[in-house]
C-alpha cells in the first residue's frame, strides 16, 4: 500500500471516471485500472463499483478514503521532519568517553553542541574503554572512545589520536619532568595500574611479554582518579597517557615524565549496525575539531591527530 497507490485511488474517488482520472494522473486507463486492482487484492476487498457514469466508492472504499488521508498527511509530515533533521541535528545522543578523556573533550564538546546544535540531547556516560565498549554492543551507547586495543566484534573503529604514556608518581619521587623515562626502568619501580583488559595495561604486558622479569604490579585501581590518587601518596609510581595526567600535573599533585617508545592510540567507535545519523556526525566533526585544536593549540603533549578528517 504505497503513497502512489493512495494517490491514484483518492483521485478516482474524487473524479469518480477512470478516465479522466488516468489523464489527470499522467497514466494510462489500463495502468490506473491495475493499480486499483493491486490495492484491493491487498486490503482483500472492493473498492468501487461501477454505473453508467463511472464508479463509487464501496463501503470499504469509503472507509479507505478516511485512512488514506490521514495516511498521507503522516508521510508528508515525516518528510518534512526527516528534511529538517537534515539541516538541524535533533534527538537523544548517547556517547561514552573514557576518564582519561574527560578534561580534554567533555565539557568542550558539551559547551560546543548547545551553542551549535541546540535541539540535540547528548547523554554522556564516562568509564573506562572495556565498559564503554560492551556499552557499544548492547546498543546502549550511540558513539564511543576506545583504546585501539581494545578488541570486539561487531564495531566501526577510526584511530584518530595518539598520545605518549607517561610514567607519574609523587612530587619527590625521583621523576624528572624534562627527561624521558627509560622503559626498562618500570621493571624496578612498584607500580598501581587497572586491571590486565585495560588498554594502558595491554600496552605494558605486551612491551614486557618476551623479558624474563615481571612487572611489579602492586595495586590494581579501577579508575584514573584513584590510580592519581595512589601515585600521589609516594607508595607507587602509574603509567597513564598525558591527557589522563593533565589535571593532576596542574594541581602539582604528581610529577611525570615521557616514556619512550609506548603509545596510547585512540579510536572513535560505533556499532557497524548503526545508521550513522545526523546528529551522531555533527557530534563526531565536533570531536575532530575539538581535539585538532587541543592539539595545535599545545594544550595536548605529544598528541598527534590521525584521522585526516575522517569520520566512523
Amino acid at each position: 500500500m504505497t503513497p502512489k497507490l493512495l494517490n491514484s485511488f483518492l483521485k478516482l474517488a474524487e473524479i469518480g471516471n477512470v478516465s479522466r482520472a488516468a489523464t489527470q494522473l499522467h497514466l494510462t486507463q489500463p495502468a490506473l485500472s491495475r493499480q486499483i486492482r493491486q490495492l484491493e487484492e491487498e486490503i482483500a476487498a472492493p473498492l468501487f463499483e461501477r454505473h453508467g457514469r463511472g464508479v463509487v466508492l464501496t463501503e470499504s472504499g469509503k472507509v479507505l478514503r478516511q485512512r488514506a488521508v490521514w495516511l498521507l498527511r503522516e508521510i508528508d509530515d515525516i518528510r518534512r521532519e526527516l528534511a529538517r533533521s537534515e539541516v538541524e541535528p535533533e534527538g537523544e545522543i548517547a556517547i561514552g568517553l573514557p576518564s582519561p578523556l574527560i578534561s580534554i573533550v567533555s565539557c568542550p564538546l558539551v559547551e560546543s553542541l548547545l551553542d551549535t546544535a541546540p535541539r540535540l540531547h547528548l547523554r554522556i556516560f564516562e568509564g573506562s574503554p572495556v565498559q564503554i565498549r560492551d556499552l557499544l554492543n548492547e546498543g546502549t551507547l550511540d558513539l564511543g572512545i576506545l583504546s585501539a586495543d581494545e578488541h570486539g566484534a561487531g564495531l566501526t573503529r577510526v584511530p584518530f589520536v595518539t598520545e605518549g604514556l607517561f610514567v607519574a608518581g609523587a612530587p619527590g619521587s625521583g621523576i624528572d619532568p624534562s627527561r624521558h623515562f627509560p622503559v626498562e626502568r618500570l621493571l624496578d619501580i612498584p607500580l598501581v595500574q587497572a586491571g590486565p583488559q585495560n588498554g594502558v595495561t595491554m600496552i605494558l604486558n605486551r612491551h614486557f611479554s618476551k623479558s624474563q622479569r615481571t612487572l611489579d604490579l602492586r595495586v590494581e585501581a579501577s579508575t584514573t582518579h584513584l590510580l592519581i590518587g595512589i601515585a600521589a601518596t609516594g607508595r607507587c609510581f602509574t603509567v597513564l597517557p598525558y591527557s589522563a595526567l593533565m589535571d593532576g600535573l596542574a594541581d602539582r599533585q604528581i610529577v611525570a615524565a615521557p616514556l619512550s617508545r609506548l603509545n596510547m592510540h585512540w579510536a572513535l567507535a560505533r556499532r557497524t549496525d548503526h545508521r550513522l545519523t545526523v546528529g551522531m556526525r555533527t557530534v563526531l566533526q565536533t570531536i575532530h575539531r575539538l581535539v585538532q585544536d587541543r592539539i595545535a593549540g599545545g594544550t595536548w603533549l605529544t598528541a598527534r591527530y590521525e584521522a585526516d578528517g575522517a569520520n566512523p
